[in-house]
């Protein structure tokens, strides 16, 4: 409790609203909510890559790579690349779909590995009686997707803060055929332009 409480308790106030957030690039919230929601994003984010790569025997090397990469001081996102083989975006777009099957029990089967977090089961943490009333603002799962039926036409907003996620659940009672799924400029409703690469992550739960 003394020295992870308020990792877990940062981090329900990050997910509470994760595209107000630019929590793996900027020095401070964006919106002035001091930096308790990055900090806990930021927490989050090394503590996955340690339980994807690591292992409890070894993570203090992977840690000490981080810090000591001839980028670390320069570009944190390089610096990540370089000692994980992977690029920053792609890390931490698995980071953020990690957190839509983290620790839930109606998944038809197991999650690939990279949507895992191995040293915590995050909804039994928040969903705590006594830790949770803590960790977690609404003392419950704080990570709440837009709902959305497949086979209807519609649309959702996402404003976002770069780097950072917004979640949509996209459900259905019954069979329904082929669904397309398109970004767009909010607005004009043209395509998004070249110079914006987001990253858009399917995890089928069913």
């Amino acid at each position: 409790n003394k020295y992870y409480l308020g990792n877990l308790s940062n981090l329900g106030r990050y997910l509470q609203a994760p595209g107000d957030t630019a929590a793996l690039l900027n020095g401070e919230d964006p919106l002035g909510l001091a930096t308790f929601r990055m900090r806990g994003a930021g927490w989050s984010f090394a503590r996955y890559l340690l339980d994807r790569f690591g292992t409890a025997a070894d993570e203090w090397q992977w840690t000490q790579a981080l810090l000591t990469d001839v980028d670390a001081a320069v570009d944190s996102r390089r610096s990540i690349g370089n000692v994980f083989s992977i690029p920053f975006d792609q890390l931490a777009a698995d980071w953020s779909a990690m957190f839509s099957v983290e620790d839930r029990s109606d998944l038809s089967g197991a999650p690939r590995e990279s949507l895992e977090m191995t040293s915590y089961q995050l909804r039994a943490v928040y969903d705590d009686p006594i830790i949770g009333s803590i960790a977690s603002p609404t003392r419950a799962w704080p990570l709440s997707p837009t709902r959305r039926a497949l086979g209807q036409p519609g649309s959702v907003r996402m404003d976002l803060f770069t780097g950072t996620a917004a979640y949509v659940t996209l459900g259905s009672d019954a069979a329904t055929g082929p669904a397309g799924l398109r970004l767009m400029e909010a607005g004009s409703g043209a395509d998004l332009s070249s110079s914006i690469m987001p990253y858009m992550v399917i995890v089928r739960t069913k």
